[in-house]
C-alpha cells in the first residue's frame, strides 16, 4: 500500500494525551493509520487498525463508515469480524516481522501499527500521540477505553520498553521513524516537536 508514495511519510495516530487540541483536518490529504479510537477524528485515514477486539464493540460503527484499509491484531480474545476486516496474527512480541498476515504485538497497538507501516512498504513514519505516559490523570487525547483503564506501571513495564527492539529491524530496511512529541518516554527514536508535524 505504501511501496508507491514516494518520500512522502506515513502517519500514525496514536491516543496519547499529547494530540488534545491537534487539529487532525490536517491529515486528510496525507497517507496515515488511525489506532484505535482515533478513527473517531481521522474519518479519512489509508488504514484503521486495533489489536484489542475489545475495542472493537467501541469503534465497530465508525470502522464501518471507514472507507479506507481495516486491519485488526489478534489477540487471546476471540471475535468474529466481518469479512472486510484484514486480521494479522501475532508471531511474537519483539523485534519486527515482514511475514505478511503477521505482526509483532509490542503488547500495544501503537507498536504493531509501525510493525504494519513497515510491512506495507512505508519509508519514513511519522508518530503523533505516541506518548508512553500519562498527563496526570490523562490516559489518552479523547474520553479513553471506560473498561481498559491504561496504568503507569503497564505502559512502563509491559509496553514501553518492547520499542528499543524495532529500531534495529527498521533500520536494515532503511526505515526513518520520528516521533513527534520531545516529552514522550519512548527515547529510541528521533523527537521533534509536534509543532513540526504536517508542515503547511
Amino acid at each position: 500500500m505504501f511501496r508507491n508514495i514516494g518520500d512522502r511519510t506515513v502517519w500514525i495516530v496514536a491516543g496519547g494525551p499529547s494530540l488534545r487540541n491537534f487539529d487532525f483536518h490536517r491529515l486528510r490529504n496525507v497517507p496515515h493509520i488511525a489506532i484505535n479510537r482515533a478513527v473517531e477524528d481521522c474519518r479519512h485515514a489509508s488504514i484503521v487498525y486495533w489489536s484489542d477486539t475489545r475495542v472493537w464493540a467501541m469503534i465497530e460503527r465508525f470502522v464501518r463508515m471507514h472507507p479506507g484499509m481495516k486491519c485488526a491484531g489478534t489477540d487471546v480474545h476471540k471475535t468474529e469480524y466481518p469479512f472486510w476486516v484484514s486480521r494479522y496474527r501475532f508471531d511474537g512480541i519483539t523485534g519486527l516481522s515482514l511475514e505478511p498476515g503477521t505482526l509483532r504485538s509490542g503488547n500495544n497497538s501503537g507498536y504493531a501499527a509501525i510493525n504494519l507501516a513497515a510491512q506495507l512498504g512505508a519509508k519514513r513514519i511519522g508518530l503523533l500521540g505516541y506518548d508512553m505516559k500519562l498527563d496526570g490523570s490523562r490516559d489518552h487525547y479523547h474520553s479513553g477505553y471506560p473498561n481498559l483503564p491504561i496504568r503507569e506501571r503497564t505502559l512502563k513495564e509491559k509496553m514501553l520498553p518492547h520499542f528499543k527492539t524495532l529500531v534495529d529491524p527498521l533500520k536494515k530496511l532503511r526505515v526513518e521513524v520520528i516521533n513527534y512529541n520531545e516529552d514522550s518516554a519512548i527515547d529510541c527514536f528521533e523527537k521533534r516537536p509536534i509543532e513540526e508535524a504536517l508542515p503547511e
